[in-house]
């Protein structure tokens, strides 16, 4: 588009360089500028002063006179240039509407890729999600097996003695089974010598003592011995179906909260039976042998 416009300019130049080489070196022109020189001086004898004003006056004038001689010729040329400029004017119409056309192609490729790139972040954003879910899934397994689990086993215990004023009692060992400590540990543990074996636990309620005791902190894979406590004499006739469970039977049950390393907060409840086997023919030795009773143990 640029270089048409030099082009008509160059034309349009290139007019005006002939009309002014007509202008001074055609005799018609000469002939007009000597009749209008003349025609000046007789008409205007005091104003011959104003020499710059007449010589511009008789350049137009003579001028006009050429143009319109070669009116024919004018017309002839600025319709060709017309034309020129028209076609011109018509290929840069078309050359701006295949211009348009590629960039209304560039911005559909560039709206197609931007629909691409959205599809994509959606995927990136879902797979994303994804891969959240499975880090906190990962988090919360690594949480559980890191986490402290307080659990109970069969503690000591002993049988009614009366002649050496000896009572039943029994105590249990906790075990925190983990690899990170269990901290603000308390616990409620009762012992008596209940109806074996025990009604279920919908139909009968094992009741805690109020005191409640502290351990504080269990380290590691560390144990503690809790004592239960004793209970009181029983007719020396039962001692021997007591010890064997039979009718009757010695139970220690309770409760154990306690905080993990995480800030959980957990329970373990228990309920263990004890009994004592037949003595060890070489040392004369009754082991105590204790169950866990079914229904009423639990961990959280």
């Amino acid at each position: 588009m640029r270089n048409r416009i030099i082009i008509v300019i160059v034309c349009f130049m290139g007019l005006l360089f002939f009309f002014w080489t007509e202008n001074h070196y055609s005799q018609s022109f000469q002939d007009c500028v000597a009749s209008q020189r003349t025609h000046k001086v007789t008409n205007n004898p005091d104003k011959d002063g104003l020499i710059v004003g007449r010589f511009f006056m008789v350049q137009a004038v003579c001028g006009v006179q050429v143009a319109d001689k070669h009116n024919g010729f004018f017309i002839a040329f600025f319709t060709f240039v017309l034309s020129v400029s028209t076609i011109g004017l018509v290929l840069a119409s078309g050359e701006q509407a295949k211009a348009n056309e590629r960039t209304i192609k560039e911005a559909g490729r560039s709206a197609d890729a931007m629909v691409s790139v959205a599809r994509s972040m959606e995927e990136n954003v879902a797979r994303l999600k994804d891969t959240v879910e499975i880090n906190r899934e990962i988090s919360d397994r690594q949480r559980l097996q890191l986490r402290a689990y307080v659990s109970t086993k069969i503690g000591k215990a002993s049988f009614q003695d009366r002649a050496n004023n000896v009572r039943f009692s029994a105590g249990i060992n906790i075990v925190n089974t983990a690899s990170t400590p269990a901290q603000k540990l308390m616990y409620q543990v009762q012992v008596g010598i209940l109806e074996n074996p025990l009604p279920s636990p919908n139909d009968f309620e094992l009741l805690l003592p109020k005191k409640t005791g502290e351990e504080g902190l269990l380290p590691p894979y560390a144990d503690r011995d809790i004592p239960g406590g004793l209970v009181q004499f029983w007719p020396d006739n039962e001692v021997a179906n007591i010890k064997r469970g039979i009718g009757h039977g010695v139970f220690i049950w309770g409760k154990i909260t306690y905080e993990d390393a995480f800030g959980g907060i957990h329970e373990t409840t228990f309920c263990h039976l004890l009994t004592w086997l037949l003595p060890n023919p070489a040392t004369g030795v009754e082991p105590v042998y204790g169950y866990f009773v079914p229904g009423r143990n639990s961990m959280t």
